[in-house]
């Protein structure tokens, strides 16, 4: 960033920073890092710097020159000024782009915990479904069991009066077989007999 800055402006430059209030100064001063001299010493510094500027303008305008000493302080001063503008603007730049970049998280953080947070309203919801469904199904289940149990039962006692009614009409078909027989066997001796 080299600008080419003629003479002339540069000993307006130093006239106005020799006309420049001791607030403004000291708000330069205050700005810079580092430590700051007392307030006392700044002014004996000052004073001598004045003093030997102003000498050295004197024999130099005497001579026809521009004073070289004025336009070097004021040329240290505005490339300090413009070092420190420099770093100050990096500085916000670079909070601005911190402060961009958290702002940009926390918006995806909170997106994500929206996200979050919906799944686990889903999540609920189909968990409170499955337990209805499985309470509906267990309901379901304890009935037939409870209707097969006693469709069993009602088995068990058709069967057992199948088996005795079974077993009373073999009982009572054999003894009639027996009467049949045995009442056969007596007519057949009856008429042997007779015979």
């Amino acid at each position: 960033m080299s600008e080419k800055i003629s003479l002339k402006k540069l000993a307006q430059l130093a006239g106005r920073s020799k006309n420049a209030s001791p607030e403004g100064k000291a708000a330069s001063n205050a700005k810079k890092k580092g430590t700051m001299l007392p307030l006392e010493d700044k002014k004996k510094a000052m004073s001598k710097y004045k003093a030997m500027s102003s000498r050295a303008a004197s024999k130099e305008t005497s001579k026809g020159e521009t004073p070289i000493v004025a336009l070097e302080g004021v040329v240290v001063l505005t490339s300090s000024l413009a070092g420190c503008s420099r770093e100050l603007r990096d500085e916000v730049m670079t909070q601005q782009s911190r402060a961009n970049s958290f702002g940009t998280e926390m918006y995806w953080a909170q997106q994500l915990a929206k996200e979050l947070e919906e799944q686990l309203a889903d999540i609920g919801a189909r968990e409170q479904r499955v337990i209805e469904e499985m309470k509906k199904m267990k309901e379901d289940r304890d009935a037939t069991v409870e209707r097969l149990e006693a469709e069993l039962t009602e088995l068990k006692k058709k069967e057992a009066l199948t088996k005795k009614s079974a077993i009373e009409g073999y009982m009572s078909s054999t003894s009639k077989t027996w009467e049949l027989k045995s009442s056969c066997s007596m007519r057949r001796r009856k008429r042997r007999r007779r015979r």
